[in-house]
């Protein structure tokens, strides 16, 4: 993700020894690191009351959960995180200063159909034109296997790396090769003394499959790893203008995305609710 943005930031740790200086300090929006700050950028630009805030980098969800329990942020602030699982396994904290992402990541947003769509018409005025349904199925079609896979190791509590790893090793031409993935999955199994044949795995595999299918596309998208996502986004636009693609990596394809962030209506609501957070801090 591209870090170039107009949003002023400091670090939390910067921030806390600032405030144990300044009597009055200006509240804070803390979020969970610097890579997603360029949507911040986009999302926030038009709001007046989070113009007059500071933006706060936290390490990690984790190091910022530790500080706001242990009560070492020391000034007023609304904490944004990402939902991550914590909507899926109903573990997202209760607090009036606190707010989830309504998806995994911030980088779902960038990836919901208002802003698909925008931004296939963007593309359309310069080639021939794909249909948004079309992009949008094929992207489901790719990211699913993968999410479904995801939500096994979740439930299995098997500790291997699957989120953190680039979704991009397992597409050819295209396609997702879930054989790769679940060959991939067996063999870090077998590393840590787990013991899994492809039978069974297929058989949770197919059970999970079902789950899944049954779910809204909300609850779908609570569990879809929004990076991972927009990665199999940029090789499907690429596919179908594949001339404005030649020079073209995911991070300008992210800024394409970013121009249209506002189609997105929960992207509005997120706005208001941490503005109204704000509000009574400014006082």
């Amino acid at each position: 993700m591209m870090n170039e943005s107009c949003i002023p930031s400091i670090n939390l740790e910067d921030k806390i020894n600032t405030s144990l200086l300044e009597p009055h300090t200006l509240p804070g929006l803390i979020v969970e690191g610097k890579t997603d700050i360029s949507i911040y950028d986009k999302m926030f630009s038009s709001s007046k009351v989070l113009s007059t805030i500071d933006f706060i980098i936290g390490e990690s969800k984790s190091a910022i959960i530790t500080a706001y329990k242990s009560k070492t942020i020391n000034f007023p602030c609304v904490i944004l995180l990402d939902k991550d699982y914590d909507g899926y396994l109903k573990s997202c904290l209760t607090d009036d200063n606190i707010v989830y992402t309504h998806y995994y990541t911030m980088e779902n947003y960038l990836t919901t159909e208002a802003v698909i769509d925008a931004t296939n018409k963007d593309f359309q005025s310069l080639h021939r034109k794909f249909s948004t349904n079309d992009i949008i199925k094929e992207v489901k079609a790719q990211i699913e296997p993968y999410v479904i896979f995801c939500l096994i190791k979740l439930k299995q509590h098997w500790d291997i790396k699957l989120e953190e790893c680039n979704i991009v090793r397992w597409l050819e031409d295209n396609n997702l090769k879930a054989e790769e993935l679940r060959d991939y999955i067996l063999g870090s199994l077998k590393k840590i003394g787990i013991k899994e044949s492809k039978v069974a795995l297929n058989e949770k595999y197919d059970e999970e499959k079902l789950l899944f299918e049954k779910a809204d596309k909300y609850q779908q998208e609570e569990v879809t790893h929004g990076k991972q996502k927009l990665a199999i986004l940029f090789y499907v636009f690429k596919s179908k203008y594949n001339d404005s693609f030649e020079k073209r990596n995911v991070d300008v394809f992210t800024v394409d995305l970013l121009k249209n962030i506002s189609c997105c209506d929960a992207v509005n609501e997120l706005t208001a609710t941490i503005e109204e957070k704000i509000k009574p801090l400014l006082h």
